[in-house]
């Protein structure tokens, strides 16, 4: 996924988008083997790259992508970010 935002340029790799009805969803893997009282952090710290990408989906489709997903296999754990506006 390439897009730009003014003077900047984002790049990068959705993992998996789920088109529904009238909206988006984003899910990002990542390979973290941490403990539990990591996970949190650990997803919170790529929720600035998926609200990016969430807004270059909903600016190619017309669909709000409101749903941000953290998938991490390694720990079997699957945490939704939110973007603070």
């Amino acid at each position: 996924m390439t897009a730009r935002f003014g003077d900047q340029l984002v790049q990068g790799r959705i993992d998996l988008l789920v088109e529904f009805e009238h909206r988006s969803a984003i899910v990002d893997h990542k390979s973290f083997p941490g403990r539990m009282d990591e996970w949190e952090g650990h997803a919170l710290r790529h929720a600035p790259q998926l609200a990016l990408y969430g807004e270059a989906v909903a600016a190619v489709s017309g669909r709000a992508c409101d749903e941000l997903w953290i998938h991490m296999p390694v720990v079997g754990a699957l945490l939704r970010v939110e973007h603070a506006e």
